[in-house]
């Protein structure tokens, strides 16, 4: 059943069980025109046991509930729906990018534009739409528009928040000399997941390209201004979809205030990040130097789109190691060759 219906039989028996009493009765009225008075009564009797849980509802009970309940859904239920089949009829990706400041973002920036644009153009499947039929109807139809008109939005909300985050870690990266920082990103679009791998480029590179990576970062100011004009732009939303009904405006309007909220929430979340990045980069730029230990730490900040790692690392351990190494590498050479020379 969730496979043949994409998971929305939970859904729809959440509805069910909490429709109103007359909309209820339309729906085992119908159900007792197709499948008899028997079926109808049983339903009736058992309701209330499907409801609290006591009795579990068959697959093929739920099943037929999926084609009788639409005509008495709301919008706002049918535009639920439709999100969710939406959403997981999209393909799952994974992408993981490794970048250093001085190469810049841009190619990440392409990738997360490329993912949006790509679920943009999917649709439901047919397959699915012929065995929902109620998905070929109008309210439907108006529900998958404005769905994905809500999507792009979210999506510019998705890059121009990235895109200032990464900003303020690759600044990091390339102007603090004591402590080593990485940064790993999670950008999670729909069923798609993007890793960003943020980290410094060896010193050879950086002797070759020069301490010109601020060249490649965003003008701050810049982003900070897109991010606020996505939030004065979202409500012309409602004059790119024409001819809503009461009930549809309604359900747009809930969305705008929604994304009005998500670009408000990205604010604050890229605020934070970059206070917990301050915060971790100066807890470990007071550490004293130590030649036998590196020290390492780590903060992560969890988003609705993805979660954001910092990792800051300060010491000489490694260096300290291969001194050692060569140091005892040496010394062996030598006892091979004094031996050598007694013998």
């Amino acid at each position: 059943m969730k496979d043949r219906y994409l998971g929305i039989d939970d859904d729809v028996r959440e509805i069910f069980f909490n429709l109103p009493p007359e909309d209820l009765e339309m729906v085992f009225r119908a159900y007792g025109r197709k499948y008899g008075e028997g079926k109808k009564r049983f339903a009736k009797q058992t309701f209330k046991k499907w409801k609290s849980g006591i009795v579990q509802m068959s697959g093929k009970i739920s099943e037929r509930l999926v084609v009788f309940l639409p005509p008495y859904l709301k919008f706002e239920n049918k535009y639920d729906l439709v999100k969710k089949l939406w959403i997981n009829s999209q393909p799952q990706t994974f992408f993981e990018l490794s970048i250093t400041p001085e190469q810049g973002f841009e190619e990440v920036v392409e990738l997360i534009a490329k993912t949006i644009k790509e679920k943009l153009e999917t649709n439901i499947s047919e397959s699915l739409k012929e065995r929902l039929n109620w998905l070929c109807q109008n309210n439907a139809k108006k529900a998958e528009e404005l769905l994905k008109k809500v999507f792009e939005k979210e999506g510019e909300i998705i890059l121009k928040s990235v895109s200032r985050e990464l900003r303020d870690i690759s600044e990091y990266i390339r102007t603090e000399k004591d402590v080593n920082i990485i940064g790993v990103k999670e950008i999670k679009i729909a069923n798609s997941t993007i890793i960003v791998n943020l980290k410094r480029a060896k010193k050879f590179w950086r002797f070759l390209m020069g301490d010109n990576s601020s060249n490649n970062l965003p003008d701050k100011t810049s982003v900070d201004q897109q991010i606020d004009q996505i939030d004065k732009n979202i409500s012309v939303l409602e004059e790119g979809i024409k001819s809503l009904t009461p009930e549809q405006k309604n359900k747009l309007f809930e969305e705008i205030v929604k994304l009005k909220f998500k670009v408000q929430e990205s604010k604050i979340d890229i605020d934070i990040s970059r206070e917990k990045l301050e915060l971790i980069v100066e807890v470990v730029r007071k550490l004293p130097e130590d030649v036998l230990f590196r020290y390492i730490a780590k903060s992560t900040h969890k988003t609705p789109y993805g979660d954001t790692e910092i990792i800051a690392k300060k010491g000489c351990f490694t260096t300290f190691a291969i001194i050692i190494s060569t140091f005892s590498l040496l010394l062996a050479v030598m006892v091979i060759l004094f031996a050598g020379s007694a013998g």
